[in-house]
């Protein structure tokens, strides 16, 4: 079972190779602990699907060049607006 305790033990017992066995042997506690942090990491059951990028959502900008020009109620906007333009505050449907 690979991990830190494995790890730690062969390099106390002098026996901790870096890369394969015919590498140098580890002398320095703490690349023993990246040793040791590697392989535990290494040990975790991956996902069968690597993570896949999100989409972004579309804002009106991009809906507008999509074909959708306008929203639905944009001409009962531009009435309201053409009213409030003629008549002041007033002519404000809904006072």
């Amino acid at each position: 079972m690979p991990g830190m305790q494995n790890t730690m033990s062969e390099w106390k017992d002098g026996a901790l190779h870096s890369g394969s066995k015919d590498g140098p042997v580890v002398h320095n506690q703490a690349q023993a602990v990246a040793i040791g942090l590697h392989e535990q990491d290494q040990a975790k059951p991956t996902s069968k699907h690597p993570r896949r990028r999100r989409r972004k959502h579309k804002g009106p900008a991009k809906q507008a060049q999509a074909g959708n020009a306008s929203p639905p109620n944009f001409g009962k906007v531009k009435a309201v607006f053409a009213k409030l333009r003629q008549g002041g505050p007033d002519a404000a449907p809904g006072q």
